[in-house]
């Protein structure tokens, strides 16, 4: 819903409802010739389970398994029910050069397990009762154009986010984790803009921190016994700089480039009190040094270069040159060289990648335009790992180095492809 309050102010709301059910099992799809499977996991009895039901093309859910006389599902059984209501409003002000908004929204998610294998069907346990997490956000900015030309920015919010379902029930059971909390995003991002006829830039600084991520990991005791240890307030941060510059030389020729240079990491080093999963009693402790690093998976700086030429009229060339640095293996943040300080996290090498393309564009009269396209990526077919899915570091004592121990993937070579668009 939309309301002019007046000529300064707008005045936006609405409201969302959300329900959803997860069904979470295993199915006997092929005996392999055997006459039937013998099924112990579900605590209401065992049983042979002797009819097949194959998922086929089309059809990749068969409620067989629900067959009251003859249950066709084995290893675990359980539902999974979420609902959501959310409200969202938003003012917005504008006068002259000024421009801001504010917007807040809430919401409640409520989660309920259902576990058929692990209760009897008179066990009132079977079915939680729901468990309901308030969350919302807290966002505003502000705009104000100095001239026709410059203006500045400033952006900030809050995100409570609620955990996720598995943080809310633990154990693979119907066990509520009493811990479980909101997860918080803050949010702050400042900048510059400039734009002329022939020349556009942006630059923006923003920070921004992610905290109280929740996970678990489980691990044995020297006899044995299975511990579970419940890790809370893990916190990243997110520092950085970008660039965005446009510069129109003529008609026929631009320039363009991007510039983002980030430093993201996790700023804490975080405990657990472990859980014997067997007695239910409090058991050790289990810390993880994370402070200070890097997060993997993402280059946290890259730049851009690029140019369009309209060499003849309707026919252009383009290209763009790009770099990406300070890229990390992917990694777990309870991997075992993390339980004691002084743990790393492998480097990438940086890499660029030169791209370049033709397009033509056609009018086919009455109102109708295309355009065609060719373009091929990477020309040089440069050689470079894209990604590194462990994160196993160098070895000085060998002469092997990361790239030998370590699992990852190679960028795509030189590549094209080729396209055509009608407008009508």
């Amino acid at each position: 819903l939309t309301s002019e309050v007046s000529d300064k102010f707008t005045l936006i709301g609405g409201i969302d409802a959300r329900y959803y059910k997860g069904e979470h099992f295993r199915r006997l799809e092929n005996l392999l010739n055997a006459d039937a499977y013998y099924s112990q996991s579900d605590d209401n009895g065992t049983r042979y389970l002797t009819e097949e039901s194959p998922a086929t093309f089309g059809n990749f859910f068969d409620n067989s398994y629900k067959d009251a006389d003859n249950p066709n599902v084995l290893a675990y059984h359980n539902d999974g029910l979420v609902t959501w209501l959310g409200l969202f409003g938003q003012l917005e002000y504008t006068q002259d050069r000024l421009s801001a908004f504010i917007a807040l929204t809430g919401s409640n998610q409520g989660f309920k397990r259902v576990d058929y294998f692990n209760y009897l069907e008179s066990d009132p346990d079977r079915e939680t009762a729901w468990q309901n997490f308030l969350g919302g956000t807290v966002k505003g900015g502000l705009n104000f154009n100095l001239d026709e030309r410059n203006n500045i920015f400033v952006n900030g919010g809050f995100y409570s986010r609620q955990p996720l379902f598995d943080n809310v029930f633990i154990n693979f059971v119907n066990d509520v984790n009493e811990d479980a909390k909101n997860q918080s995003v803050t949010a702050f991002e400042v900048g510059y803009g400039y734009r002329s006829q022939s020349f556009d830039a942006k630059v923006n600084a923003y920070y921004m921190t992610w905290g109280n991520r929740q996970f678990d990991i489980t691990s044995e005791n020297d006899i044995g016994e299975e511990i579970q240890y419940q890790f809370e307030n893990v916190a990243q941060q997110h520092i950085g700089l970008e660039v965005e510059l446009a510069y129109r030389i003529s008609r026929t020729f631009s320039l363009t480039g991007m510039l983002s240079v980030g430093d993201w990491k996790y700023n804490n080093n975080f405990t657990a009190r472990g859980q014997n999963l067997d007695t239910q009693m409090p058991e050790g402790e289990f810390t993880i040094f994370a402070d200070g690093l890097k997060v993997g998976d993402a280059a946290q700086t890259t730049m851009s270069i690029g140019a369009s030429w309209e060499f003849i009229r309707n026919f252009s060339i383009f290209g763009d040159f790009y770099n990406a640095s300070s890229l990390y293996a992917r990694y777990d943040v309870d991997d075992d060289q993390f339980l004691m300080p002084g743990g790393e996290v492998v480097k990438l090498p940086s890499y660029s990648l030169v791209d370049l393309g033709l397009s033509y564009k056609f009018d086919l009269g009455n109102s109708l335009r295309a355009v065609a396209r060719f373009n091929m990526n990477n020309v040089l077919d440069e050689v470079y790992v894209s990604e590194l899915v462990t994160n196993i570091v160098d070895d000085p004592s060998t002469s092997e180095n990361e790239f030998y121990n370590n699992r990852g993937v190679y960028g795509f070579g030189r590549t094209w492809n080729a396209g055509f668009k009608l407008y009508f």
